[in-house]
């Protein structure tokens, strides 16, 4: 059972990682190397650049998933052999012990009480054809979504290192969401299905174990798309924005609630897509102790 956790934790993690400097490179480096200019002007429209731009990041995403899918399972694989291995050993020693030798007295002890051995569990990760294909079902979506949101945040930023700036605390943020499958007592709902990154997890979990309901299996999906779509909108949406693809360093300071020119503004998908993860943060927090 602990296995599956860590295997479900070190799959969605790893993932966060690979679309990180294809989408760094592909806006903000772009930006700061002076092409991105000369992209715009070419007869195509910006949906088909970013349709493109994102087409390459979620495949080096993807294809970095499934080889690190395909790593660990072999690595993870090998590990609960060598433990059965040296369980095995284990209890053959102890039957060894625990058989009365003939050419001893009768007094001598056994480790064993009343000459039961104990029996070892064996580790088993099972990974069929048929739980290979759910996770990849999952990791899809998760790898869009991922790849979505950082070519969403590269395409904000002015330049290479600020795309760094940008990207370095999505993995933060995304870490306490991952590590909520941890947690012990936490099981794959209908409320925590629609949690970004904590529904996968807790989804490979339930695949490893062998528990998967169709109804969170299908929430878990769903919302992963849907969450992946809006972050290619919203990422569509900049990239008409001239205003933000080539925005000055001055609409940025700590106090930008009083200097910000866009003071008084309704608020834009951005806002919205970081007030629907906040909600999602608090309601879990509030909701564990209630």
């Amino acid at each position: 059972f602990m296995l599956g956790k860590v295997l479900s934790l070190l799959l969605v993690l790893m993932a966060v990682f690979f679309p990180f400097y294809p989408a760094i490179d592909s806006a903000a480096g772009e930006k700061e190397r002076g092409t991105l200019e000369t992209l715009l002007v070419s007869p195509i429209k910006r949906r088909e650049i970013v349709t493109g731009k994102y087409a390459s990041i979620f495949t080096i995403a993807m294809v970095g998933s499934l080889l690190n899918l395909a790593s660990m399972g072999l690595t993870f694989t090998h590990f609960t052999h060598l433990v059965n291995v040296m369980k095995q050993e284990a209890q053959n020693s102890a039957i060894l012990e625990s058989s009365p030798d003939p050419a001893t007295s009768s007094e001598k002890t056994t480790p064993v009480e009343d000459g039961v051995v104990e029996e070892y569990m064996q580790i088993k990760l099972d990974l069929t054809p048929t739980i290979l294909l759910q996770i990849l079902l999952i990791l899809t979506p998760l790898c869009g979504l991922l790849s979505a949101v950082s070519l969403a945040l590269s395409t904000y930023a002015r330049s290479f290192k600020e795309a760094q700036y940008y990207l370095t605390p999505l993995s933060l943020a995304v870490l306490p969401l991952a590590l909520i499958g941890l947690i012990p007592g936490a099981e794959l709902d209908g409320f925590n299905a629609l949690i970004p990154i904590t529904g996968p997890v807790l989804l490979f979990q339930s695949l490893f174990i062998g528990s998967t309901r169709p109804l969170f299996f299908g929430l878990v999906l769903g919302s992963t798309m849907f969450y992946g779509v809006l972050s290619l909108h919203i990422t569509r949406k900049l990239f008409e924005d001239e205003e933000i693809l080539f925005r000055e360093g001055t609409l940025w300071t700590w106090r930008f609630w009083q200097y910000s020119p866009h003071r008084g503004k309704a608020p834009g998908p951005p806002q919205a897509l970081l007030l629907l993860g906040m909600t999602f943060l608090s309601l879990w927090y509030v909701g564990q102790p209630l």
